[in-house]
């Protein structure tokens, strides 16, 4: 028994690193609870990632400035009144709102003050991984260059799709070059899609023309009780 033992604590001193951590005898070493916890906390204070984008430890400092999209603040709000606050504003859900970081950590989060809740219901403990760290001195835009774009086009391509008669008339009248527009005599008005034939012709008067005459005019300006 004795010699057993000894045998053991011999394999044991073989495989011993300078700090203490006993490791098998593959390459692989196998750390302790301790090890593992403080290998976690430093993967985290280093970096924490968020999709493709990551967040340095080091830039949420305390009183920096952060942003977080309005789905995401929609997400923390706690009360009516904050609920309330945000409605009012009508932002789409990429809008990003911006606050004061005070503190918190990667791990728990951070207590930010936000500029757009009211004021005795401004602060909000938000997770890490829902903030972005502003630079100092960077521009606060509702939105981002990229996410601008976007809608613009996605707005564009509303519109055309939904273009009514009237208004395809009235923009393919407007292109028209600009001598031809200050000749032109007429406006013809398209009120139904997809039927061209329906249109309404104006007839274009020169300046100065005098309509009191007109019997349409006077018809049109009767008040309608």
């Amino acid at each position: 028994m004795i010699q057993r033992y000894d045998q053991e604590q011999s394999a044991n001193a073989q495989h011993t690193v300078p700090n203490g951590i006993a490791t098998p005898n593959d390459p692989t070493t196998t750390p302790t609870n301790g090890t593992k916890r403080a290998a976690s906390l430093a993967a985290t204070v280093v970096t924490c990632s968020t999709g493709k984008k990551k967040k340095s430890a080091a830039k949420f400092v305390k009183g920096c400035r952060v942003k977080i999209t309005r789905k995401d603040l929609w997400g923390c709000l706690q009360t009516d009144s904050q609920r309330d606050r945000i409605n009012c504003l009508q932002d789409a859900n990429s809008a990003w709102y911006y606050g004061t970081n005070i503190d918190g950590n990667m791990k728990y989060g951070f207590n930010v003050i936000f500029d757009n809740l009211p004021m005795n219901e401004n602060k909000l403990l938000v997770s890490a991984k829902k903030l972005y760290p502003c630079r100092k001195g960077e521009d606060e835009p509702l939105f981002d260059p990229k996410t601008l774009k976007e809608m613009e086009r996605r707005n564009l391509e509303w519109e055309n799709k939904n273009k009514t008669a009237e208004s395809i008339s009235e923009a393919t009248f407007l292109k028209q070059d600009p001598q031809v527009l200050r000749t032109a005599t007429t406006y013809t008005c398209n009120y139904d899609k997809k039927d061209p034939s329906k249109n309404i012709v104006w007839n274009i008067l020169p300046d100065n023309t005098d309509i009191t005459g007109c019997e349409k005019f006077k018809n049109n300006s009767k008040p309608q009780f």
